[in-house]
This record gives C-alpha cells, sequence and structure tokens, in this order.
C-alpha cells in the first residue's frame, strides 16, 4: 500500500512540475562578435502566473558555454535558478523519404555488384594476356619480327586494359563514398526517431501574474571576425583612403536573423613596423652572414612571406569558405569556391590554422609557399554539461548544469544532469554586405569577463564606436542576418580618409627594392588591427600586403608595396676595394656606390639606409670616412640618406670602410 501511496505521489509531483513549465518565444537581439567567440543576446516576453515555474527559452545554441550563461527580467519576479539541459523530442518519421533512400542505396548497391563483375572480368583478360606473353616468349619458331609485332599489340592491349581498370576502380570508389552517405542518412531516419533539443530553463517566482520580458546571454565559441582592408593612394598629394572590413562567419548551430552587431576588438599587442639595421660585428676567421631576411623588417622578402594553396576533403573535394588564420595575430581569410586561398605572413608568424564547419581543424607551420591541406570529417556533437557555482545578483542569474536554489550570500553547488550527444549540420545563405560608417560617440557595452578568455555594398550604416578598458567596439545600428554556415560575411566597418605623409624607403644592403610606405599620424584612435591590405595605387591594384598596426609609437608606416619606377643599385667600386699585407697586419679597404633613379615623373622623397660593421673584438680595426649627405649612428653604424629627388633624375651616394686584422685570421665581409 505504501508502494503505490508513493508511486501516485510521484506522478502527481511530475504532473505538477509538467504543467508549471512555460515555454517562452524569444529571438537573438543582439551578438558582440569577438575576434574569437561572440556573446549573443536573446529576449522574449512571456506571463507568468503566480508561483514557483520553469521558464524555457528553446531554439538556443547547443554549442554555449554553460558558465557564460546569463539571465535577467527587470519584472517583479525573483529568478530562482538557471540551467541548461537537453531534452528528447519525438520526431515524426518521414516514410516516403525513408524509402527513397532505401530505394537509391539498393541501386547503388546493384551498380556497385555490376562494377565489381565488370573489374573481375578485366582482370580476367588481364591474365589471358600476360599468358600469351608468355606463351610467345617460349614459341621458338616464331621470327624476330614476329615476336615484335606481338609484343607491341600485348603492350598496347595490356595499356588498355589497365586504364580501363583504373577507370573502374574510381567509378567503386566513388560509389562507396555515396553509399556511405546513404547509410549515415538511413541510420539518422530509421533506427532512432528522436531528437535532441537543447534549452534552457529559468526557475523563477511570482507573486502575482505578470507579464515578464526575459533577457538571455552566453558565450559561444564557433565565431569570429578579422579584420582586412582596401587602401586607395590615387596620387602623392592626396590622402590615403582606407576602406575598413570585418570578415564574420559563425558556425554555431543558430541563425543570427535581423540582429544588431557590435565588433569587439582585442587591444592589439604594438610593436615596431620600420625595417631595422642592428649592430654589425666582426669576428676574427667567422664566416659573415648577411641578416636574416626573416627577421629584419616587414617591407622586404621574408623566406615565406606569401603562402596559398587548396583546401579540400578527404576525398579531394574543394572545401569553399574555409577560415584561414595566421596563428596568434588578427590576419586571415577565407578559401574561394574551388577551395583556393592566398594569405600574407606577417613577419615572426610561421603557422596557418584553417577551421571549417563539420571538420577537424589544421593547423600546420609554413614551410614554403603552397600548402595544400586537407580536412577530415568530424560531426559537431553536444558536449557534456559542466556543473559550475550558480549565483544570484539583483535580478541576473549566472549558471550552468543543473538549477540550484541560489541565495544572494552563498553558492550551492548541485549534480550534474545527464545528456545525450547528437550531430548538427548547419546549411548556408547569402553574403551580407554594407556600406560607409559615420563615426559617433556611444554608451560603453559592459561586457562580463568570463567571456573575454575565451566585397559589395550597400546603403550607408551607421556605426558607433567605443573604447573601454577591455577593447574597442564598433557598433553596427544597421540590423544583420548572419546563417549558421561556412561562409564569411564581409561588413564594411569604417571608411577612413586620412592625410598622411608619403615617403619612400630603401635598404639595398638587404633588397635593391623601393618600397612606398604612408606614415599616419594620429593613428591610435582609429582601432585598426593587424590585417590583410589589397592595394590600389593611381586606380590600378598593385598587390596585397600587411596593415601591421602592433606599433608602439605616434607614427604608424603603412607598407603601400614596392615602386619599380625608382631604381637603386648597391655596386662595389673594385678601383678602391682592395686586400693589403704589412708586416703583421692585413687589410681590407671596401668602397659601395648606390645609385638611385627616379623614373617618375613627380618628386619623391627617399630614404636610404646602409652601415659600417662594427666590432667588439679589440684585435680588428675599423676606419670609415664622413660621409657627405647623410647621418651616422656610431652606436649601431647605421648610416642613413635623406634624399629629395626629382622627377626623370638621378643621383649617387657612396661610403667606404677600412678593416685592419692580424695577419693569419679572416673577416669576411660583403
Amino acid at each position: 500500500m505504501s508502494k503505490l501511496f508513493f508511486l501516485l505521489l510521484s506522478l502527481a509531483t511530475a504532473s505538477v512540475t509538467f504543467a508549471n513549465e512555460i515555454k517562452l518565444t524569444s529571438q537573438v537581439d543582439e551578438v558582440t562578435v569577438f575576434l574569437q567567440g561572440a556573446q549573443v543576446n536573446r529576449s522574449g516576453s512571456v506571463t507568468v502566473p503566480a508561483g514557483i515555474h520553469e521558464v524555457i527559452f528553446n531554439g538556443i545554441s547547443p554549442l554555449l558555454k554553460r558558465e557564460s550563461l546569463q539571465a535577467g527580467t527587470k519584472s517583479n519576479i525573483s529568478i530562482l535558478a538557471v540551467h541548461y539541459e537537453t531534452k528528447t523530442v519525438e520526431k515524426a518519421q518521414n516514410k516516403e523519404e525513408l524509402m527513397g533512400l532505401e530505394k537509391a542505396q539498393l541501386e547503388k548497391q546493384q551498380t556497385m555488384s555490376k562494377l565489381y563483375a565488370k573489374l573481375e572480368v578485366i582482370r580476367t583478360r588481364e591474365a589471358l594476356i600476360a599468358n600469351l606473353a608468355y606463351y610467345q616468349s617460349q614459341n621458338t619458331s616464331a621470327t624476330i619480327e614476329d615476336i615484335v609485332k606481338a609484343e607491341q599489340v600485348i603492350a598496347s592491349r595490356l595499356e588498355a586494359i589497365k586504364l580501363e581498370a583504373l577507370q573502374v576502380e574510381k567509378q567503386i570508389e566513388e560509389l562507396n563514398h555515396e553509399l556511405n552517405q546513404l547509410s549515415q542518412k538511413i541510420a539518422a531516419m530509421g533506427v532512432i526517431y528522436e531528437s535532441i533539443e537543447p534549452r534552457v530553463v529559468i526557475k523563477v517566482k511570482a507573486e502575482a501574474e505578470v507579464k515578464a520580458k526575459f533577457t538571455l546571454s552566453y558565450f559561444v565559441n564557433n565565431a569570429r571576425w578579422y579584420p582586412s582592408y582596401n587602401l586607395h593612394v590615387k596620387s602623392l598629394d592626396e590622402p590615403l583612403v582606407i576602406d575598413y572590413q570585418a570578415n564574420i562567419s559563425q558556425q554555431t548551430g543558430e541563425d543570427w536573423k535581423d540582429v544588431k552587431l557590435i565588433l569587439s576588438t582585442i587591444d592589439p599587442n604594438l610593436s615596431g613596423q620600420k625595417p631595422v639595421l642592428t649592430p654589425w660585428y666582426l669576428v676574427l676567421n667567422q664566416m659573415n652572414q648577411r641578416p636574416d631576411e626573416s627577421t629584419y623588417n616587414r617591407y622586404t622578402p621574408n623566406q615565406v612571406n606569401t603562402v596559398s594553396g587548396r583546401i579540400t576533403d578527404q576525398y579531394g573535394d574543394p572545401l569553399p569558405y574555409a577560415t584561414v588564420t595566421i596563428v596568434g595575430s588578427t590576419v586571415g581569410t577565407y578559401s574561394d569556391v574551388d577551395g583556393f586561398y592566398t594569405l600574407n605572413i606577417p613577419q615572426g608568424k610561421n603557422q596557418i590554422s584553417v577551421a571549417y564547419i563539420g571538420y577537424n581543424p589544421v593547423t600546420i607551420y609554413v614551410t614554403s609557399n603552397t600548402h595544400n591541406l586537407v580536412l577530415a570529417e568530424k560531426p559537431l556533437m553536444l558536449e557534456e554539461v559542466m556543473v559550475v557555482e550558480a549565483l544570484e545578483s539583483e535580478n541576473y542569474a549566472y549558471a550552468s548544469g543543473t538549477y540550484a536554489e541560489m541565495a544572494p550570500e552563498y553558492y550551492q553547488h548541485v549534480e550534474p544532469t545527464v545528456i545525450y550527444e547528437e550531430s548538427y549540420k548547419l546549411s548556408a545563405q547569402n553574403v551580407v554586405t554594407s556600406s560607409t560608417i559615420r563615426d559617433n560617440k556611444s554608451k560603453k557595452m559592459r561586457v562580463d569577463k568570463q567571456v573575454l578568455y575565451s566585397p559589395t555594398y550597400s546603403a550607408p550604416v551607421e556605426m558607433n564606436k567605443s573604447v573601454n578598458v577591455v577593447s574597442a567596439e564598433f557598433n553596427i545600428e544597421e540590423k544583420y542576418s548572419i546563417p549558421s554556415d561556412e561562409k564569411n560575411y564581409s561588413v564594411k566597418i569604417d571608411e577612413i580618409e586620412k592625410k598622411v605623409f608619403y615617403q619612400y624607403y630603401c635598404a639595398p644592403r638587404f633588397n635593391t627594392d623601393v618600397f612606398l610606405t604612408a606614415q599616419m599620424t594620429d593613428w591610435e584612435s582609429l582601432s585598426l588591427l593587424e590585417g590583410q591590405a589589397n592595394i590600389f595605387f593611381e586606380g590600378t591594384f598593385v598587390g596585397t600586403s600587411l596593415l601591421d598596426a602592433k606599433f608602439v609609437g605616434d607614427t604608424l608606416d603603412i607598407s603601400l608595396g614596392r615602386d619599380k619606377r625608382i631604381v637603386v643599385d648597391r655596386v662595389k667600386e673594385k678601383e678602391y676595394s682592395k686586400y693589403k699585407v704589412i708586416g703583421d697586419e692585413a687589410s681590407k679597404s671596401v668602397k659601395w656606390v648606390i645609385s638611385v633613379k627616379n623614373n617618375k615623373d613627380v618628386p619623391i622623397n627617399l630614404i636610404v639606409e646602409d652601415q659600417f660593421p662594427l666590432t667588439s673584438d679589440s684585435q680588428i680595426q675599423i676606419e670609415h670616412d664622413e660621409v657627405q649627405n647623410a647621418t651616422v649612428d656610431e652606436t649601431t653604424g647605421i648610416i642613413t640618406w635623406d634624399i629629395k629627388l626629382a622627377g626623370s633624375k638621378m643621383t649617387e651616394i657612396s661610403f667606404k670602410y677600412k678593416v685592419t686584422y692580424p695577419v693569419g685570421n679572416e673577416v669576411y665581409l660583403d
């Protein structure tokens, strides 16, 4: 009797719990997209009767970070607890679709049997030809002419048979791939007719019936944005125009429809970007090594400064719109519809990472200019719920895992719920576009610390920019739709027209190419990040570069690429450059002549840098003459010429030095 009583009591309790569930229809209102991850803000309204109830948020991302979960309301309701859970929902079986899949599977299996039979016949023919060749070789009565003709026929037939076998084997491989896909679909439909629905449950208490608006926010990892730029130089006497763009992608399992976007930038780790000539010391009997091009500056070529290739799956099919980023930087791009990509590599970086929804991400070291990458399929699975502490602060609750009754002054630990795993497939939509942006003041958005660890344009878009101690934020006022798929969506952050000083630069000891740079002051407020840049000079696309905003200084140098119309040459003058031995001392004299020719019609400002060697060895003596029209840093040995050269003119500069050292030793110079 007692057992029956407890059973009836349990059923009654379960009925009451179910009756107290209130389903709420919510939508994503605002998303703050970080360089890695995003903060999603949802809201919805529902009538809550008096008493204790559970308000259910459905349709949320299955990949949210449980510890970042936040819920709140401004209504006269107490939030007792918040937790994430999954619910198994029965799914109606689509028998017609299942029958169609099974029929297609049977047809492909029959085709597969025919292909195997055909391959067996081909192998038999191949064996017969091989036997014929053997018997022909054993025929002693055959003439040489007969043997030659027989070998030609046999070789021709064998080649045709082998090619036919390869073709059939390829058809079998492709058919196997199709059968595997069909089997997966049939297994998903025909075995368990249930789906797992991720949801957030907010336990509330209302003293009286009230219509309440609830807000829910959480952090998701599978979202990102990276910057890119279009740099326009109409002429050297006009301002530089910077089109600042964001490339956004997300694979969170939920679409962001008509949402307000906030793009958050992590404060860059600023560092120098101009070429740096380090002191050059001579040591006896040590081979002279030219500076390592991978370290001296970003204007001259590295060993590997650009990487390109193709991204495919394990079957050789291209993966379009795969995200390719430089590890440890904000530089990124994405593959085109055929899977091809090209990416500039910043100085000091040597790893790229490739991500594509439904596939294992790949990170590799860049060792050559070409890297073709193959990604393996991996379904996205629901993670196990991890229980952390829950807390109540006014009408906001932060929780993860199963709910606990929350008190204002202490935490309670709770037991985890058991959930199921399920694969999530995501679909693609069209590209989002935007346009010109105005820079205004706006309120700062509160960003919880918990979340921080972790090319077409339309009508004008208003953008508010704010800066706080965590990051700079670009507040895009126009609403956008960013579906959960593998594509990148381009949003124009800002169009900056900035007066700059155009300066040419050359370090001919490293490279005789001349680089045009734009020197920008008062650039810190622009919130620029390191990113790829397309360069348009005088209306023509001239290539790509990197806008390196990791620079500590008042002036930002932007490399605008090489200008081949300015020619620099560095030649050793043979008459002066000599080797002499006097007594127990040997000496080498070197004179370098640098010629500069401006083939442009307009005057230019050009900085040329070279250097004298230095030594810390008392046995080595270095003498150099005074250099005309240049400054010499005696500490580093760097010589700097500031040249103003008219159009269609040429000039020469030179410097010379003498190195003396003991006979029987060697000093290696350029």
